[in-house]
């Protein structure tokens, strides 16, 4: 694991456009989320493969490092390979799809059967995703493990406003949450109950 202090401001396709060795290619296109970022290299020959890099930020203004990172190549994957465990094998279909064919790669036969075993895996975990019900605005968000806010109070059903905002169900406030990667966590989808009250006026005016 590599430690830096990284300014901030710089995208993460930027950073390690800049910071990548040559010996893995050319960084050509990043996909970046909170465990681990996933990239497409380009060798000298034009074969396309893909690099995973595991990284977190540390949030102490006060560290002389605040950005750590760790590279591998797909053909260097095991679940537990990288300090992003399985978190590794996520890489979305934008990614997958630019990648050559590992019949054509010039890997080693072992490295090939890693490669391979992670590609199935993430294409597995975006079908699971794929799979999973779309909330509508307004809907309820009911996810398995609550979410912890930094005062120490936690939630686990929110009202959806779309992409990653969400409104905590019966906060006592009207803040708008942004919840980044809720789409990987186990969650299911509920309309808003009615209350009594207003199901007697629907009743009435109906």
């Amino acid at each position: 694991m590599i430690s830096v202090w990284r300014e901030a401001g710089q995208s993460n396709f930027d950073f390690h456009q800049a910071n990548l060795p040559l010996s893995y290619g050319e960084l050509i296109d990043l996909a970046s989320y909170p465990k681990a970022c996933f990239g497409v290299v380009r060798s000298e020959a034009g074969q396309k493969s893909a690099l995973i890099i595991s990284h977190f930020w540390t949030p102490n203004t006060a560290a002389w490092d605040n950005y750590s990172y760790h590279y591998i190549t797909e053909g260097e994957w095991a679940p537990y390979a990288s300090p992003a465990g399985l978190h590794a094998a996520r890489a979305p279909s934008r990614i997958l799809e630019q990648l050559d064919d590992l019949e054509s790669s010039k890997m080693h036969q072992h490295d090939k059967q890693r490669a391979l075993a992670w590609r199935e895996a993430c294409q597995q975990w975006n079908a699971q995703q794929s799979a999973k019900v779309k909330p509508k605005k307004g809907q309820l968000v009911v996810f398995e493990k609550p979410y912890v806010f930094r005062d120490g109070s936690r939630g686990d059903t929110f009202i959806y406003q779309g992409g990653a905002l969400f409104k905590l169900w019966g906060g006592k406030d009207n803040c708008l949450w942004q919840l980044r990667g809720w789409r990987q966590k186990p969650f299911s989808v509920e309309d808003i109950p009615e209350t009594p009250e207003l199901g007697a006026l629907g009743e009435l005016f109906g």
